[in-house]
């Protein structure tokens, strides 16, 4: 299975970030990235699946942080076959959030009519 490579490249870059910044207070922290402050709170927290690569690359650039791209082989070109597994497996875990996010609906309706 292929794994996805933007969380990891997303960890990499907020990282970079937390090490360019060196301000413990996240209000400062936030005015020095030009975040208001619930953006600044989910990157303090780690809820980097808010963030696009691209913003946490202009987060850099706003630090005066050039970040250069390499690409390294790690293997052969995927087949056809790979392919048609990694979709299937994407499909199904878009149908399990769906299906998870609708049996939390549902348990909340059912406690606030409790």
């Amino acid at each position: 299975m292929i794994e996805d490579p933007i969380p990891a490249l997303k960890e990499r870059l907020a990282k970079l970030i937390i090490e360019e910044i060196h301000e413990p207070n996240i209000y400062d922290a936030g005015t020095i990235l030009g975040l208001d402050q619930p953006r600044m709170w989910d990157f303090y927290h780690g809820r980097l699946e808010r963030f696009s690569v691209q913003k946490l690359i202009r987060i850099l650039a706003h630090l005066n942080r050039r970040v250069d791209v390499t690409i390294t082989a790690v293997g052969p070109l995927p087949t056809q076959r790979d392919r048609m597994l990694w979709e299937s497996h994407e499909r199904l875990r878009a149908f399990m959030e769906r299906w998870e996010a609708r049996d939390r609906a549902r348990a909340e309706k059912r406690q606030s009519n409790t």
